[in-house]
């Protein structure tokens, strides 16, 4: 009888239990699955790669200014790609073409697709410079989860792995923090006019000469004994390529892919070029640029004389593929 009794204790406690619990699960399932608003997201890494999500926000939603070609990449396309003296040396050549360097810091294709499908949907018909170097970067980018889509967070699992938990944990917690607000009644930020602060980046210095030979000895002897990547490796890169090939072809957007390097790597081994040139031609800049020891400010990053030299090689691409009168958006 005394066991009975505690049987049907431990269910009624289980019941309740179960019935406390039930409406925060409901919660969190609602909470997981909710549409995140754009600005709040990239309001929510503010703080990240020198505040340059919310720029890049503010400068395809909060600007009146048309936006005809974006650069997407890592940090290597921000200092690479000065898009004002891009834009003057456009219109030196007669036209009126508008650029965007929307290059964030580190690797992950993923957040670079996530950047582009912003810039695509808000300005369908453009041109995307996507940067692209020897080979793909194996896993997630650690912003993504933050400002995914929610359809992208839990989209391409397999080929994320272990990082779509991390990714959706991330997000979790920004629907978390953008609820208690909306719950409150209060106001989401908006997007506003972009500081032109954030429009280049690439200082006049040089890294050491000595340093710089020491690497290229070093990453020449490497280079002889490495071989192409493996299938895990460019997996998730390919699956965001072609994902983003997708979206392009949704908002007739012109893909573009620009080669970029890291000091003394083996000059033009793109090991994905078959897929890229599926969904768009590639531009390889002149190796003298990227050959010169002077033009680096460290050893992944140009420095402003090296930026400088691929200026009038840029122009000269963005005026061949937008043509002589661009729709500006």
């Amino acid at each position: 009888l005394v066991g009975l009794v505690g049987s049907e204790m431990c269910i009624r406690d289980s019941l309740q239990v179960l019935i406390f619990l039930l409406p925060l699960a409901v919660l969190a399932v609602w909470l997981a699955r909710a549409p995140l608003p754009r600005t709040y997201a990239w309001d929510f890494v503010r703080g990240d790669c020198h505040k340059r999500g919310a720029w890049i926000h503010d400068r395809i939603a909060g600007t009146n200014v048309p936006l005809d070609v974006a650069f997407v990449g890592t940090s290597r396309t921000i200092r690479s790609m000065d898009a004002r003296s891009i834009e003057r040396a456009i219109r030196a050549k007669g036209q009126d073409i508008r650029v965007a360097n929307f290059g964030y810091c580190r690797n992950g294709r993923n957040l670079q697709v996530a950047i582009a499908r912003e810039f695509m949907a808000a300005r369908p018909g453009g041109h995307l410079i996507v940067e692209v170097t020897n080979r793909e970067y194996p896993t997630t980018h650690p912003a993504f989860g933050y400002v995914a889509e929610t359809d992208d967070l839990y989209a391409r699992v397999p080929e994320r792995g272990l990082d779509a938990i991390t990714d959706a944990y991330h997000g979790f917690l920004t629907r978390i923090v953008e609820a208690k607000p909306e719950l409150l009644g209060l106001p989401n930020p908006e997007a506003g006019e972009p500081k032109r602060i954030h429009a280049s980046w690439g200082q006049y210095v040089r890294e050491d000469p000595a340093f710089m030979e020491q690497t290229r000895i070093r990453r020449q002897r490497r280079a002889e004994a490495r071989g192409g990547p493996s299938a895990s490796r460019s997996r998730l890169g390919h699956a965001e390529i072609r994902h983003l090939a997708g979206l392009a072809a949704a908002t007739d957007t012109k893909l573009h892919f620009y080669y970029l390097q890291s000091y003394a790597e083996p000059w033009g081994r793109i090991w994905s070029r078959d897929l890229y040139e599926q969904y768009g031609d590639i531009w390889i800049p002149p190796e003298a640029v990227f050959a010169d020891p002077g033009h680096w400010q460290d050893i992944h990053h140009l420095n402003k004389y090296g930026s400088d030299a691929l200026v009038d090689w840029m122009a000269d691409n963005i005026i061949r593929a937008v043509g002589s009168a661009p729709a500006s958006r």
